[in-house]
């Protein structure tokens, strides 16, 4: 049976909840270490199909280049002494995780963070979505019309951090003043959500509100905005 080679700091840095992951991390601060920058080209598409290798053996590769070779579809046989010397590669027997190894400059925090983050963003566009059909089916009540596209409305809503009474005082507002005239048709699913025309029509709608309604409104927009 072949020696096996633990790739350094594998569990603190590739850790699955399943055998068999079907992707590894790479993470972008390996271009930056020390041993990366130092290796030939050769060694960096080595240390790569080793880390690949290594998610199906629990951080570990054998140490058979002909073996490596064929698994990793290599033109030549690897020459795995230099991401020895490098401390990439560890002997099993002697591993042990070290900090001044080449993974030890990743921060998997980092990346736990941006999951975090990602989820949050993509939560807030699944609900503004959600509001912006909503705001669409008010509009058409509104002014008895058959829009389908809430993709202005959408990006206003995100834009503006604006609630779905926001965007219903500002139909209410414009169709009170243009409903029964030849502007009635600029009360759409376009012109009310552009950039320069929103929140002004949104401060007129609520200075047509009692004074208390309206510092309410307001208190609670900047509120929002802030968030």
């Amino acid at each position: 049976m072949s020696e096996m080679l633990a790739v350094a700091n594998w569990e603190k840095y590739q850790h699955y909840k399943d055998r068999n992951p079907p992707w590894i991390k790479l993470h972008f601060s390996l271009l930056t270490s020390r041993d990366w920058v130092m290796m030939s080209d050769a060694s960096r598409v080595l240390a790569i199909a080793c880390m690949l290798i290594a998610s199906r053996n629990d951080g570990k590769v054998p140490n058979d280049p002909e073996y490596i070779k064929r698994v990793a579809y290599l033109s030549s046989l690897p020459k795995l002494k230099p991401l020895i010397d490098s401390g990439f590669l560890i002997r099993d027997s002697a591993y042990l995780a070290d900090d001044s190894t080449m993974q030890a400059e990743f921060r998997p925090e980092s990346e736990t963070e941006t999951e975090t983050e990602k989820r949050q963003r993509q939560r807030k566009s699944a609900r503004a979505r959600e509001e912006s059909l909503l705001v669409l089916e008010y509009l058409n009540k509104t002014v008895g019309r058959n829009f389908k596209n809430a993709s202005n409305i959408e990006k206003c809503i995100r834009r503006e951090k604006a609630s779905i009474e926001d965007c219903k005082a500002v139909i209410d507002y414009k169709w009170r003043e243009w409903g029964g005239g030849d502007m009635a048709g600029r009360v759409d699913n376009v012109t009310l959500w552009r950039p320069e025309h929103f929140a002004v029509y949104l401060d007129h709608a609520q200075a047509g509100s009692p004074m208390g309604g309206k510092e309410n409104a307001a208190e609670e927009r900047m509120k929002r905005l802030r968030d």
